[in-house]
């Protein structure tokens, strides 16, 4: 029993965990939640039954031929710059902006680097026309690999898993600017018992 007019003791907070509280309340502060201007649409805004998406694809068509017939690399330039900041109006970290910012680089790397040019933009415009008529990129499945652009897929990475990202067929919404996406695989046990599912119901 304390002594009467002790003054009674004060636990205090763990230093690390009271660091730690500083730390999340200075983070939750700082970050910006919903578009940095509003008055953009989204990129699944449908334009005329087009989304938002398809029109920023086609658009880069178009600076890549007037890029590659003027022989002017800043029309490619400016043009993926554009379309990278729009998607980092919605997002500064998921797939779809990663995408921007790879095409960004490699236009960029055609303009400093004139001999590889011809190259990079040949490639950028094949790889964008088959995001338009197949709705399939491969940078962004390229980029789905990476464990952080896959949080709900936490399947290990392996050959069998490399190979399925890049074979999987495009979602059938024929909307380019689609996020890519793959389940995870069955289990060995997962796919015995779907194979026994589906034989009990034939029979």
């Amino acid at each position: 029993m304390p002594a009467r007019g002790a003054t009674p003791k004060v636990e205090r907070p763990d230093r690390a965990e009271a660091a730690r509280q500083r730390l999340a309340a200075k983070t939750s502060g700082s970050r910006r939640t919903g578009p940095l201007l509003g008055a953009l649409p989204a990129p699944k805004t449908l334009v005329a039954g087009r989304s938002m998406a398809w029109i920023m694809w086609a658009a880069m068509v178009l600076n890549l031929v007037g890029a590659l017939a003027l022989g002017k690399a800043i029309i490619a330039v400016f043009g993926h710059l554009v379309h990278a900041g729009y998607y980092a109006n919605f997002s500064r970290s998921d797939l779809a902006f990663q995408v921007r910012v790879v095409c960004l680089v490699l236009t960029v790397l055609g303009a400093v680097v004139p001999s590889i040019r011809l190259a990079l933009y040949m490639m950028l415009l094949a790889l964008v026309v088959t995001e338009l008529l197949l709705g399939y990129n491969a940078v962004e499945r390229a980029l789905y690999l990476l464990p952080f652009n896959r949080r709900e897929n936490p399947e290990e990475f392996s050959i069998d898993f490399f190979i399925r990202a890049f074979t999987e067929a495009p979602s059938k919404s024929g909307q380019a600017g689609s996020s890519f996406s793959m389940k995870p695989k069955a289990s060995g046990a997962e796919a015995l018992g779907a194979v026994s599912s589906k034989k009990s119901k034939k029979g």
